[in-house]
């Protein structure tokens, strides 16, 4: 399988819109950064929104972040329709591969016995364990969830975490942004 990823400003224009649904259909509307936000931090060089593609087909999206210390995978995903064909796991690999040069961040939500969707969690954290990822030991609270931080490529504390949210998000994100102690 030949796996793509077109910046959607520079060459993957035709994807935009495809993604953009893909965008809105995977994550809760609480998760979603508006798509104004995601502009704007793209034309400050802060973010890079990628369609990802198989055999050239449109395949999911992967959306980074960096502050040139880190990198951020702030949303990514492979359609339902695309799911179990080893796609996600290519592309996070490739991911990991082709943005060497800097610590790659991945947030997932915290799993918890008691959480309804602890089974998804549980499934979530060992696909990007399997894929490259290694926990960081660092957990934090962000617009009221509690998530994990995973790395790879190099280690990441939450001051880098959190460094790297003000300079890509502005200082906003500060009052929103808690270390968890466990």
């Amino acid at each position: 399988m030949e796996l793509k990823f077109l910046d959607i400003h520079a060459g993957g224009e035709q994807y935009r819109e495809e993604l953009l649904r893909l965008y809105e259909a995977s994550f809760p509307r609480m998760e979603r950064k508006p798509v104004s936000s995601l502009e704007r931090t793209c034309a400050e060089g802060k973010m890079r929104i990628l369609a990802i593609c198989a055999d050239g087909a449109f395949a999911g999206l992967a959306i980074l972040m960096s502050d040139g210390k880190a990198r951020l995978l702030d949303y990514f995903a492979i359609p339902p329709e695309k799911r179990d064909r080893g796609i996600g796991g290519m592309a996070l690999r490739a991911l990991l591969e082709q943005f060497a040069d800097l610590p790659f961040i991945v947030e997932i939500e915290r799993t918890d016995e008691s959480a309804e969707d602890n089974e998804q969690r549980l499934r979530r954290r060992a696909f990007y364990l399997r894929n490259g990822m290694e926990s960081s030991g660092a957990f934090v609270w962000l617009f009221q969830v509690e998530y994990e931080l995973l790395c790879a490529n190099g280690s990441i504390r939450y001051a880098d975490y959190r460094g790297l949210l003000c300079h890509c998000m502005g200082n906003r994100m500060k009052p929103f942004l808690h270390q968890i102690e466990i």
